[in-house]
């Protein structure tokens, strides 16, 4: 019997967020990485968001503009407006497995840029 080793793409969205609840994302993505060998991609998020601790007017303004456009979005009936930030798949894969916390999350997808024609199995 011939083994081959898949290659495997695990997302997240965990570095967006720099918060405790995202830790059981980053850590099931690593416990999975050391089990598959596999490649981690996790973008962080817009630069705003780095005033988030103690918010600062860019901030504000940056978290203004992210729920206008996200509200713009969902009135068209499209996901809500990612600010992750936006990143290429570069390789192939035969397993893309992507982990959030929350459904509305999934938006992040959108800003993986070729995610889907790089990835033959796809998993959430």
């Amino acid at each position: 019997m011939i083994v081959t080793n898949r290659s495997v793409l695990l997302a997240s969205n965990y570095d967006v967020w720099r918060e405790p609840f995202n830790g059981q994302s980053q850590s099931f993505i690593k416990v999975v990485a050391g089990l598959e060998d596999a490649d981690i991609l996790a973008p962080g998020g817009a630069r705003y968001l780095g005033g988030q601790t103690v918010p600062t007017l860019g901030y504000l303004f940056g978290e203004l503009s992210h729920r206008i456009a996200s509200r713009v979005r969902r009135s068209v009936g499209r996901a809500d407006h990612s600010n992750m930030v936006p990143t290429s798949v570069e390789k192939n894969y035969d397993v893309f497995f992507f982990c959030c916390q929350f459904p509305h999350e999934l938006a992040a997808l959108d800003r993986l840029k070729g995610w889907r024609e790089r990835c033959d199995t796809a998993v959430c």
